[in-house]
């Protein structure tokens, strides 16, 4: 069996360290499982009707949230809290989403109107590539910039505006959650220098005396306790649109013990 240090994460050997970060953190793990379990249970039991815009997309984005959420739990159980934290901010892009459109019918359009906008921001990426780049793959600019003419003209025709995610996070009634948590998430999807000193002995950017890698759990609850926080209120979203759910006191007992586990935490 490879060594950590031969093949990293990719060794066999994190399966050692995922059962010692799960006994470390077994109160959080346990949590996380079974509302994992629930979480899947509500996915599979939503049943947009047909023709229901709303429902059908809160249900699509849900599935979303909840395999990010599993996405965040298998890096963070490997040591990878860095990593997760990236996964963590696309879990809260599409929080903001569901829960937004869960709440507010007359957003369904908006953000379908946005495909709009995000299309010409693709194509004018592919407009700027280097001319060898374009070249290779036999991409024309006139074909392109055509296109991008057509599509602004549906804009401005629609009168269409940009879907932001600050506004889609105050419409979800989590601009809290904007404000403080989306920022910090943005350093680590970004690498920013901040989000770069895990991996020094001692901060010191000018001269590396060891590179700190590998499994490491220490800010592991500062990862979980926000994606079970994000999973719950996506749950409950869902659960309001389509009328209550029979999942509802159990997610509401699986809530108690969250609460009970940060505030135990914080003492």
């Amino acid at each position: 069996m490879k060594s950590i240090d031969e093949k990293g994460f990719l060794s066999k050997k994190i399966l050692n360290w995922i059962d010692k970060h799960r006994r470390e953190y077994h109160e959080w793990f346990s949590l996380i499982d079974n509302i994992n379990i629930l979480g899947q249970r509500l996915m599979l039991s939503l049943e947009p009707p047909s023709g229901d815009g709303q429902r059908v997309i809160v249900t699509i984005l849900f599935a979303r949230i909840l395999s990010h959420f599993q996405g965040v739990v298998i890096l963070a159980e490997r040591g990878m809290v860095a990593e997760a934290r990236s996964i963590l901010r696309g879990m809260l892009d599409a929080t903001f989403a569901g829960v937004a459109l869960s709440k507010h019918k007359n957003l369904l359009q908006m953000f379908i109107d946005d495909d709009l906008y995000q299309r010409i921001k693709g194509m004018n990426s592919i407009i700027a590539l280097p001319k060898n780049i374009k070249k290779k793959h036999r991409i024309g600019n006139t074909k392109l910039k055509k296109q991008i003419a057509e599509i602004q003209k549906e804009i401005d025709g629609k009168n269409i505006k940009p879907l932001t995610t600050e506004f889609l996070a105050q419409k979800a009634g989590m601009l809290p959650y904007y404000n403080s948590l989306f920022v910090m998430l943005s350093s680590s999807t970004h690498s920013r220098a901040r989000d770069l000193e895990q991996y020094l002995a001692d901060n010191d950017y000018s001269d590396i005396e060891a590179l700190h890698w590998g499994p490491d759990v220490s800010d592991l609850n500062y990862v979980l306790q926000p994606a079970c926080e994000l999973l719950f209120k996506a749950a409950r979203a869902v659960s309001d649109l389509f009328n209550g759910s029979e999942l509802d006191e159990k997610f509401q007992k699986q809530w108690d013990i969250y609460n009970e586990l940060i505030t135990s935490k914080a003492t």
